[in-house]
């Protein structure tokens, strides 16, 4: 999968619960966080990032909206829970 587009469609979907520079800001630091480098992403490292995304967001949303938006962001991704 193209990194760039993997980044833009969860940050666009988490936008309306962060806002852009939080939900970009977000998405960005943590491929950082998990070394996601280069032009491609392994659907392993998807999951990777969306773990790690929620683990921060449900501080913000709580855990039951999380899990939701997670689960939504999988299935647009054709990623598996």
């Amino acid at each position: 999968m193209e990194k760039a587009q993997v980044m833009q469609s969860i940050a666009v979907q988490i936008t309306p619960l962060l806002g852009q520079v939080m939900a970009n800001s977000s998405v960005r630091a943590q491929c950082e966080s998990l070394g996601i480098a280069g032009p491609e992403v392994t659907p392993e490292q998807v999951e990777a990032l969306l773990v790690k995304l929620a683990g921060a967001m449900h501080i913000f949303i709580g855990r039951e909206k999380t899990q939701r938006v997670m689960s939504g962001i999988r299935a647009s991704l054709g990623a598996h829970e």
